[in-house]
Order: structure tokens, then sequence, then C-alpha cells
């Protein structure tokens, strides 16, 4: 993996001394083609997390390609290109039945099927693509809160009062998520902010038409979802830590009824509930009102007890209708 590059940099001494002296002024992507009658190494590809912006002298991305493929495989291509920008890999919380019925849960550390940071693959990657989730974008500065929606859970939010907000399609606008600091530890909203603040984030995402057009590569079943993260990184210019991943939580939906989905899915939900860590008391609901091809309506509400009876400290109407 080493030698290949440096006999490269050896004979562009030779060749071209001028573009040997500005070696570490690029970004250096290699093409692995060894794999291809035997194979040596598993990966698909490999990058440095989080490259210097100044010396990019340790700046490098090896992509496994067979020689037989006529293009890149997209995905494992931003994904390292990714890590040099400095962002983890996009996990998932995937579930399944247990003998007797009882759910059970894991982290898929590449589950995210929306993001390449995960196993967000287009089916036809030629013509399409799947662009980062919202914690991502975050993290790279791509993409910001909407106007309001950059929220302390325990300032901005009042006690059972369902919060409205519009949000736009990741692919519409610049602001296009919710980012709600619920880390009772350091909950001020300040991206400078070396410390790690534990957030959710909530984005809509919709699948574009257009070949090359922004997350075009969605699947029919995945279009038009709610999608929540949760991740404990700022957007502060710094890298990641590669075992810091952003973790989707849950897909939600409007529709009724609920569907049910493979791949350690299981039945989309309308609403997602996350209690506040540190022993503090309540947490957050989230749910999903309605959508169109424009915008997602969703309420954010804040509780002390999560209930369906428990009166004026909770987000419940008395009705078992929070599904």
């Amino acid at each position: 993996m080493w030698a290949l590059p440096s006999l490269a940099k050896s004979h562009l001494e030779k060749v071209d001394y001028d573009m040997y002296r500005r070696w570490k002024t690029y970004r250096k992507v290699y093409i692995w083609t060894f794999n291809w009658f035997t194979s040596y190494v598993p990966w698909g590809g490999l990058g440095a997390m989080g490259c210097d912006p100044v010396n990019l002298e340790r700046c490098h991305t090896w992509i496994n390609q067979d020689p037989a493929q006529a293009t890149l495989r997209m995905w494992p291509v931003i994904q390292e290109l990714g890590h040099n920008l400095g962002l983890a890999h996009s996990a998932r919380l995937v579930t399944w039945p247990l003998p007797d019925g009882t759910p059970a849960f894991a982290l898929h550390e590449y589950g995210d099927r929306v993001c390449p940071m995960g196993s967000g693959e287009a089916e036809d990657q030629d013509n399409y693509i799947i662009c980062t989730n919202a914690a991502q974008s975050y993290k790279a500065g791509w993409s910001r809160p909407i106007p309001g929606g950059h929220l302390n859970a325990f300032a901005d939010l009042k006690l059972s009062v369902h919060q409205e907000f519009r949000l736009p399609p990741m692919h519409s606008t610049k602001y296009n998520m919710l980012r709600i600091s619920v880390d009772p530890a350091y909950s001020i909203i300040d991206d400078s902010d070396i410390n790690f603040q534990l957030a959710v984030f909530v984005s809509y995402r919709v699948r574009q038409s257009g070949v090359g057009t922004f997350d075009s590569g969605i699947q029919t079943r995945l279009d038009r979802r709610v999608w929540i993260q949760e991740y404990n990184h700022r957007a502060n210019g710094r890298p990641s830590y590669m075992d810091h991943w952003t973790h989707n939580m849950a897909v939600l939906t409007d529709e009724r009824p609920l569907p049910l989905f493979d791949d350690g899915f299981g039945y989309l939900n309308r609403s997602w509930t996350k209690m506040f860590p540190g022993g503090v008391p309540g947490g957050i609901t989230i749910t999903m009102r309605s959508k169109t091809d424009a915008a997602a309506i969703v309420t954010v509400c804040r509780f002390l007890a999560p209930t369906e009876w428990g009166g004026g400290t909770t987000c419940m109407d008395g009705q078992d209708n929070d599904w």
C-alpha cells in the first residue's frame, strides 16, 4: 500500500521535479487493482481520517477497484473521500424478532441506507447518487439547521407543547434540518466548542429524478421519509473520531397502516422518543404530521413523564394515537 506511492513519488522526482516539490499540496487517490485474480485485501477502500488542509503530505485514499469494471463504484469513492474530510461512518439501529417474539436491537456500523458514509449506494450508480445524511452534512459544513431549528432542548422547548416545524427536502436548500441538543452537560448551542455534544438531527429526504442530482439514488421505499440521527460532534472544523459514528435511530412516516420493512428496519413509526441522558428526567418526542414533495411538517415536544395519561407534564393527549 505504501510501497507503490513511494515508488510513484520517486519516479516523479526524476521526471517532474516541480510537481514532486508540490507533493504535499495534493490529495492522493490510488486505484488498488491487485484483487483481480487473488483477494489480497478484504476492504473496498481506505482513507486517511481528517486531512490537514495546509499539509496534505499524508492525505491518501485507496480504492479497491476490479480492473474488469468499466466505471468506479461511487459509494466507496465518496466514503473514503469523506474520511479525508473528517467524516466517520454512518450507522443504523437495526431490529429483529427473537424466538419469543420480543424485539432485539443492535447498531450496524455501515447501516445507514441513505448516506454514503454508511451503505447508501444507488442501485444504478452510473446515473444516480445518494448524498450524506443531516448529521454528516452538518459536520462537513454543507448544511445548517432551518431558521429557528437549532435548539437547546432544555431552554428552547416548552413542556408539553408540540412545537411545529416545516422541513424542506435536503436537496432544496442549505438550511434543511433540525439540530436539537439533548446533552445536559453541554446544552448550549455553540458550534465552535470543542466538547462533544449529544444532539438529535431531523431531516426530510426526497428523491430527485434527474441524472446525477441530489439523492436521485434513494430507493422508492425510503423516499419521502423523515430521518432521525444522533451524533455527538459539532461543526467546529475538527475531524470526527473514527469510532464516533452518526446513529440513524428512526425513520418516520405518515402512512396508515404503518409499513413493515425488512433489512432490520421493522415497522416504521409516526413518532420517535428520546429520553434525556445522565439521569435527567423526561425527553423529547418527534412526530411526522404530514408531507408533500416540498416539505414535511414535524412537531417536537418536551416532556417529563412518558405516558398516555400523564396530564400537563407529558406530550400525550389522553389517546393511544402516538404510533
